[in-house]
């Protein structure tokens, strides 16, 4: 009797103890970035990829984060293929960039504590 009761208040508490780590504030913040994709659609769509690929590893958070870095420049880079280079567009990017890389690295954070494993955010 007391192993079972030792054993639910085990996974209570792992339960409580565990951070949240969904996709709901990073996936608005890459909808946002959908107006852009016209500019330069392979640039786009190579920049989905990325952060693709960082949402899918981001257990392994070291190469989550370089794949987000990596996705973060070729946002960036987005609006040099406006001609002439449109200011209000790249300072439009470099926002939504800092944003995500700010949302994503929270929730790099947050994993990287779940999982007890040391992680140095760049964009925090």
């Amino acid at each position: 009797m007391i192993l079972i009761l030792i054993g639910a208040f085990a996974y209570v508490l792992s339960k409580i103890t565990r951070l949240d780590t969904s996709l709901s504030t990073v996936d608005g913040v890459i909808r946002e970035t959908h107006i852009y994709s016209g500019i330069d659609e392979l640039t786009y769509r190579t920049f989905l990829a990325l952060i693709q690929l960082a949402k899918e590893y981001r257990t392994r958070v070291k190469l989550s984060q370089t794949y987000l870095e990596k996705a973060l420049k070729v946002l960036n880079d987005i609006p040099l293929y406006t001609s002439p280079v449109d200011v209000e567009v790249m300072d439009a990017l470099a926002g939504i960039s800092y944003r995500l890389g700010y949302e994503f690295e929270r929730l790099l954070v947050k994993e990287a504590l779940n999982q007890r494993v040391e992680f140095t955010p760049k964009y925090i």
